[in-house]
């Protein structure tokens, strides 16, 4: 087992070893301009900078002017098509319509003879 595993080992099994060990640590990078600048950097690697919000943001808001104006195609669309039912349904209104005035004009015809007979026997 090496150095390295039984001081790992060690810590784990006493934390406040470990918490002492990264106190020194944290002291020593503190007062050291070389490792404090090497951990700013790691640091600053994982960090968004405003250039990156930026950028984001511009891309949040292309994607969301890209669906607007899918959303807005697609309500048109939509409005196109209801549209064109409605105008079938309106046609269709007029020939059920038609159909029905012609099926009572056609009955009048039939029935108005037969009526006129019924009453002209009594």
């Amino acid at each position: 087992m090496t150095i390295a595993s039984r001081l790992i080992d060690e810590l784990r099994r006493e934390p406040e070893k470990a918490r002492s060990l990264a106190k020194l640590l944290a002291a020593e990078i503190a007062g050291d301009e070389q490792l404090r600048g090497m951990l700013l950097e790691a640091m600053l690697r994982e960090v968004a900078t405003r250039r990156d919000l930026a950028e984001l943001k511009a891309d949040l808001e292309t994607r969301l002017d890209h669906l607007e104006d899918l959303l807005e195609k697609t309500r048109a669309e939509l409005n196109s098509r209801i549209d064109a039912v409605n105008q079938r349904i309106d046609s269709m209104m007029r020939w059920m319509i038609g159909l029905l005035v012609t099926i009572w004009a056609t009955l009048a015809a039939f029935l108005a003879p037969l009526l006129h007979q019924i009453l002209a026997q009594h």
